[in-house]
């Protein structure tokens, strides 16, 4: 699948996916839409800001760099994107409201082993 970047003339050559990748379909939605998703982390409720999907460097996981914004209830205010290993998500789900991601975010150190990311309002 190739996605363009509108406005800038780059295009995207999303990586093949793998029989045993998880289902991403929310999360695309959630990055398509800049919706926050509703996700269960170990024991954690979480409420995420999606940034991106892409693969890991060994390129067998599938991986999500979010912001978490709440906690099992708690707001966070710090802007800290980690990863996330989409298989160990659960409950994953998308949330009616938006955000506005940061202009700190830049897709572009992932490379190739991007799958899809949260489009910057210049894109």
């Amino acid at each position: 699948m190739v996605s363009l970047g509108l406005g800038l003339g780059i295009t995207h050559i999303r990586p093949p996916a793998r029989p045993n990748d998880p289902d991403t379909k929310d999360i695309e939605t959630a990055l398509a839409e800049r919706r926050l998703i509703n996700a269960k982390h170990e024991s954690s409720d979480l409420v995420l800001a999606p940034y991106a999907l892409y693969r890991g460097e060994d390129d067998r996981d599938v991986l999500l760099l979010a912001v978490v914004l709440r906690t099992s209830g708690v707001p966070l205010n710090a802007w800290e994107p980690r990863p996330f290993e989409v298989r160990k998500l659960a409950q994953v789900s998308v949330r009616a409201d938006t955000f506005f991601p940061s202009h700190a975010f830049d897709k572009s150190v992932y490379g190739d082993r991007l799958i899809e990311a949260v489009h910057l309002s210049q894109d």
